[in-house]
């Protein structure tokens, strides 16, 4: 999937390659460990790939779940929990532009996004990377699924320094690629940012 000149951080990256759609079908596992504690919002570095469906929009290939918390499952640890048929507070997605990670916001937009979810955006993705914050699904049902359009942010306790944290997030649809996450106390980094900032900073350390 990805070139050999591939942009990934680490010349390789998490690819989703099936089945097209299905809630909580695969899980991965990342390890983290915090140098300071703090309340850590959530950040991506992604591409996106077609996966056939609908070649009009990436928004058949754009979502997947996080988990409540560190050491936590992103199916049965959210309240209500999830299922192969529910969605659950964690489902996160690209679609639309209060929420959607494929609406990048924009560098001293003040919470204006730039929609590249149209399947005429081709090469703004298909193995180009591309920075965003992530934010739980605005269509959850806060009564029966959890809340929407919230941005996912974590707790890191004094206890917590030093100890390495599992993050588990599972799969929902073909086609989103991660490169990378980045937890930051920050609350809007994108804001304050651009995106070759965010490389040149990053990744070269």
């Amino acid at each position: 999937m990805l070139a050999t000149n591939t942009g990934a951080s680490m010349q390789g990256a998490l690819g989703t390659l099936g089945p097209a759609f299905g809630l909580f079908a695969d899980f991965v596992t990342y390890q983290v460990v915090f140098s300071t504690p703090g309340d850590y919002y959530t950040y991506m570095r992604f591409t996106m790939f077609e996966n056939g469906g609908n070649v009009n929009t990436y928004t058949s290939e754009d979502s997947f779940f996080l988990p409540p918390d560190f050491n936590k499952d992103p199916e049965t640890d959210w309240n209500p929990p999830g299922n192969s048929g529910n969605n659950d507070g964690g489902y996160c997605e690209g679609c639309c532009g209060g929420a959607g990670f494929l609406f990048i916001l924009d560098y001293q937009g003040n919470g204006t996004r730039t929609d590249h979810s149209s399947g005429a955006n081709s090469n703004y993705w298909e193995g180009n990377f591309h920075w965003n914050q992530l934010y739980s699904s605005q269509f959850l049902n806060p009564v029966t699924q959890g809340a929407p359009g919230v941005p996912f942010h974590y707790v890191v306790t004094p206890a917590m320094v030093g100890v390495p944290q599992n993050f588990t997030i599972a799969y929902r649809e073909q086609g989103v690629t991660i490169d990378l996450f980045l937890f930051s106390t920050h609350t809007n980094m994108m804001n304050d940012y651009t995106q070759i900032n965010w490389i040149s900073s990053l990744l070269t350390r």
